[in-house]
């Protein structure tokens, strides 16, 4: 600008301060990419590292922009014309030689790297040898056509280039360096052959009417088939997303046909997602109340501080941990995603506040990271997943409801038979009690009997109380005091099988509940704990508050622990592992008992396993029901 107003003034102007400024600047291009080289490799992004690894390289560009200071280097000639010296050819040259050594070394090291590297690289690689190309090619179009526009263009395209370095290295939204080249070369061949079709039509239109009017059909019929030509295009290079997904949901949809049960479902959705990534595993974590739980994968809790970062930004990956301001949510999600070896983590719905899944897939075989179109894809899927889940589950719960109901009519038929039966061969046990001599074959068979109708008596119990329509009574409930309650119900079942226990009611405020129907849960529960467990072994009982207005009571135990081939049924009625404890075989009503008294309660139990190394149940219940009258576990009463 300044010499061109020198010109229009008719004073000389020299070029050759702003030319020499120019090559000085373009003298470290070779060490700028051979630094963003390093910070790509160099482990923990450490920008120091990057930049000592760079220090050779940089001493060369020094050496190439002291000889831009050369008198011999460029030198002004007639009217506002400079000549280029001897030193500026060697200066080009060097600088091409390095230049062509940079990119050569990263192509090199492309072979050498996976995932994410891998893919920064190809971005570093394709900007250097499209700069390359078209600075090369627009120089020497200047020079042969004399048209310094073009020389002076090149400048622009170094600036595009790396303003999309900038971009792609630090976006959080990753994308393929390959996809990105095929789409932008993509849409340029579709404005290419837009505007060269328009122009073709446009002649012999043009014969029969008026230039502009050939002109706009001829843009018209040339639109109508590049848009054809469009589509027909993005699917031969792989840039047809639709039709991957469209592709994706009909496998989903058929998924759905074959598999009715909820989790069965389940487990097929996982393995098609781990297929179709090319991942180690998937696993789809369901909401559990105050936390997400899933095959194979510790619980994500509602209360960590990733969570909420979470559901902010509806999806995760690793790579994108990286490009993000780090925040205290964002590295509680890193440490999860690390130890669980995962690849991406969306939520299902996105953007919701209260997700009702999440998605986790772990690292695929090439350890190539999810980019941000695969990410729009998983999320599309998995709000059909959610969807079909959803149904499958209120299916699942009619039919159990159902079944529920017809066995608890056949169970109070049943007991009530049963009953009838028995009650004469108890009454006669009683009767001849102590009529046989201690020790004698009568005697053993008299016992037996007796621990027989024992036996039945307990199952009638849990039978008629199975088949009662409960109604939860809900009152003011002191914690401590039914505690104590718990303790007086299963001491005498923990001193049998040498097992301790430990009960820890803590302090909470008021809680509203029936406490007649929380004893007979914790009981059930507790009594399950000693069965399982090996004599010196400890059961602990603890009450907490994970969120507020929410009770948590957990039952642990140190023993034998459940299959994860059989933790699914073990709430379904009549089902029992049970093998060991203070008789042969359970009845399989326990669990389902307290299943409905917790629903009663408007709660959640969930169980944990691990064979051979324990089970944890946790039961979570609101602390207000209504208010009623006073429990008989209230302060200074005893149950009835």
């Amino acid at each position: 600008m300044l010499a061109g107003a020198a010109r229009d003034r008719g004073e000389p102007a020299d070029l050759s301060l702003w030319f020499r400024s120019n090559a000085i600047v373009a003298s470290f291009a070779p060490w700028g990419v051979w630094f963003l080289k390093n910070a790509i490799l160099v482990a923990d992004r450490d920008g120091k590292k990057a930049f000592l690894g760079s220090l050779p390289i940089l001493g060369i560009c020094l050496f190439l922009a002291g000889l831009c200071l050369s008198d011999s280097f460029v030198y002004p000639g007639a009217g506002f014309l400079l000549h280029r010296g001897s030193v500026y050819f060697a200066h080009a040259l060097i600088g091409i030689v390095l230049y062509l050594l940079t990119a050569i070394q990263i192509v090199r090291q492309l072979q050498e790297h996976r995932g994410i590297r891998r893919l920064e690289l190809q971005y570093l690689a394709l900007s250097c040898g499209i700069v390359g190309l078209l600075v090369a090619v627009f120089n020497g179009l200047g020079n042969l056509l004399q048209i310094r526009t073009l020389n002076r263009a090149s400048i622009f395209v170094v600036f595009a280039a790396y303003l999309f370095m900038a971009w792609a290295l630090a976006n959080h939204r990753i994308f393929n360096a390959r996809h990105v080249l095929a789409a932008v070369g993509h849409r340029i061949a579709v404005v290419g052959a837009l505007a060269s079709s328009a122009w073709i039509l446009s002649l012999p239109l043009g014969q029969v009417m008026s230039d502009t009017a050939a002109w706009v059909v001829g843009t018209a019929l040339g639109g109508t088939m590049v848009f054809w030509l469009d589509q027909k295009t993005r699917d031969w290079i792989g840039l047809g997303d639709e039709r991957l997904l469209a592709s994706l949901r009909s496998e989903v949809i058929h998924l759905s046909q074959l598999e009715a049960g909820s989790h069965r479902l389940t487990v097929e959705f996982e393995r098609l997602l781990a297929l179709r990534h090319h991942a180690a595993f998937a696993s789809i974590l369901s909401n559990r109340g105050n936390s997400y739980v899933g095959r194979g994968l510790a619980e994500l809790s509602t209360t960590r501080p990733g969570f909420t970062t979470l559901c902010e930004t509806a999806w995760i990956t690793p790579e994108s941990l990286q490009r993000r301001r780090p925040t205290t949510g964002l590295e509680d999600l890193g440490v999860f995603l690390r130890k669980h070896g995962l690849a991406v983590l969306i939520t299902v719905p996105r953007d919701s506040p209260a997700p009702s899944l999440l998605v986790a897939i772990g690292t695929k075989d090439n350890e190539w990271p999810f980019t941000y179109p695969e990410i729009q894809r998983l999320q599309n899927i998995a709000e059909l997943m959610d969807s079909i889940l959803t149904r499958s589950r209120l299916t699942d719960q009619a039919a159990m409801q159902a079944r529920m109901e017809h066995l608890a009519m056949m169970s109070r038929g049943l007991a009530h038979d049963l009953k009838n039966l028995i009650t004469p061969v108890s009454s006669f046990l009683v009767h001849t009690e102590g009529r046989y001599a201690a020790g004698s074959a009568e005697a053993e068979v008299h016992a037996a009997a007796r621990r027989s109708i024992r036996i039945m008596t307990e199952y009638l119990r849990e039978a008629l109380f199975f088949s009662e329509r409960l109604e939860a009574r809900f009152e003011t409930i002191d914690l401590p005091r039914l505690f104590q309650r718990v303790r007086e119900a299963t001491a005498a079942r923990a001193a049998g099988r040498g097992v301790s226990l430990v009960l820890t009611p803590g302090t909470h405020g008021p809680l509203i509940a029936d406490g007649v129907l929380l004893l007979r849960v914790l009981a059930n529960l507790i009594n399950n704990a000693i069965d399982a467990s090996d004599p010196g072994r400890i059961v602990t009982v603890v009450a907490g508050t994970k969120r507020p207005g929410w009770l948590q009571l957990q039952v642990t135990d140190e023993g034998r622990g459940i299959a994860p081939a059989v933790i699914d049924r073990i709430f379904d009625p009549y089902f029992t592992t049970k093998e060991f404890g203070e008789e042969v075989r359970g009845f399989g009503l326990g669990l389902t008992i307290s299943q409905k008294i917790v629903q009663l309660h408007g709660g959640t139990i969930v169980v944990k396993s691990e064979p051979g190394r324990g089970t944890a149940v946790t039961i979570e219940i609101p602390t207000v029901q209504g208010r009623l009258p006073a429990s008989p576990f209230a302060m200074g009463s005893s149950p009835s």
